[in-house]
């Protein structure tokens, strides 16, 4: 591995190499693709970038900046452009396992610190490490593992024709190093701010190769994680509801959904998510902002048509395909019980109402007089 310099190319200091590398990748991918990857051997850049990554890892930046500017945009780019790329050179590919592996201690490591509260790129890149379909893992199936100082078991995926050893090795890799209970850590953390969007990014890797995980390990972790993350969001202030996006936060609750049906059925898993749903939309709808309570009764009208959609579904056979995103769970009986349990339309048309929700409640009325859950006292 390249020692870490403090200056790049021609003498300059790494800083300065690190901004116009980072310019010269946006502006030209492919220019440094060719570089990179298509090279007979390994390149400056790549050396580079070992040296670069050593210096995080022994945090010997002098400015906190060029860290964070490091991770979470120069290396995230060029880590994208290793595994989207085939290496018809097969004496480039533990070259570039290697790299990410390195790649892995760099993001274990920031993961741990409690300097960097947001990780977007390097979760992002943990992300496309852990997605078994990039070109790197699909085109190296049958490449072997690389040999480390130090053994690394097989506890959370077993290479197979579905994964390879690649891919297997550096899920374990991040396993064994204490990276899943890190990720698991900050998200269980009281202390540690979190937006939901945040939170989405940490439970994304686990969701893209939760397929090829041992269930058995899955079966520890998803139940504290669903509470953990639920959690999170019924704890959430009047202040944070209002920075937050009602799509994040459904983002959050469809990413549990994923997990969970690795350990139950898809309809246990559905009952879960979308009753969830409906207690995040209960939530909204007594926030003190009006855009809130706007975004929770578009996401109730959105529930209704989605159990229309599932009770004709189931009615007439019809296939899923027909429809956009019919409710696997939800049906007219506990969706009208949840609308009069929790009295929505007095928040719609009460005293404490507005005309801006008020215009927005006709599905419900509809629905509810559809299933005959209607009363004068309601209509009064």
């Amino acid at each position: 591995m390249a020692a870490s310099t403090e200056h790049g190319e021609r003498g300059r200091p790494q800083a300065e190499w690190l901004a116009s590398l980072y310019e010269n990748i946006r502006e030209n991918i492919g220019s440094i693709e060719n570089d990179v990857l298509h090279g007979k051997y390994p390149t400056f850049h790549l050396d580079q970038f070992k040296g670069l990554m050593q210096k995080c890892l022994r945090g010997d930046f002098k400015q906190l900046v060029t860290h964070q500017f490091f991770l979470e945009h120069a290396l995230p780019t060029v880590t994208r452009a290793f595994l989207i790329r085939s290496y018809p050179d097969k004496r480039l590919v533990p070259v570039v396992q290697e790299y990410l592996q390195r790649v892995l201690d760099l993001i274990i490591q920031t993961l741990r610190s409690t300097k960097f509260i947001t990780c977007e790129g390097l979760l992002q890149t943990l992300y496309r490490i852990f997605h078994v379909e990039r070109r790197f893992y699909l085109t190296n199936k049958t490449e072997r593992a690389l040999k480390l100082d130090e053994e690394i078991k097989e506890d959370w995926i077993r290479p197979s024709k579905s994964t390879g050893y690649l891919f297997a090795q550096n899920i374990n890799y991040f396993g064994h190093y204490n990276g899943f209970d890190i990720l698991f850590g900050r998200i269980r953390s009281r202390d540690l701010p979190m937006t939901m969007k945040e939170v989405v990014l940490h439970l994304e890797p686990l969701a893209i190769a939760r397929y090829y995980f041992d269930e058995g390990f899955f079966a520890t972790i998803v139940g504290d994680l669903k509470d953990e993350v639920f959690g999170r969001i019924t704890r959430m202030t009047e202040a944070e509801i209002k920075m937050t996006e009602k799509q994040h936060i459904v983002s959050v609750i469809i990413r549990i959904k994923d997990l969970l049906q690795v350990v139950l059925s898809e309809t246990q898993a559905a009952q879960v998510s979308e009753s969830f749903e409906l207690e995040m939309a209960h939530k909204l709808l007594t926030s003190a902002t009006l855009p809130k309570r706007i975004d929770a009764i578009v996401h109730i009208n959105q529930m209704v048509e989605r159990t229309h959609q599932r009770e004709h579904m189931l009615k007439h056979s019809i296939d899923t395909d027909d429809y956009d995103s019919p409710a696997e769970w939800m049906n007219y009986r506990y969706l009208g019980n949840w609308l009069l349990d929790n009295k929505i339309l007095d928040k719609l048309y009460g005293e404490t109402s507005h005309v801006q929700l008020a215009s927005r409640g006709d599905e419900i009325l509809k629905f509810l007089a559809q299933i005959n859950a209607l009363s004068t006292e309601h209509l009064g």
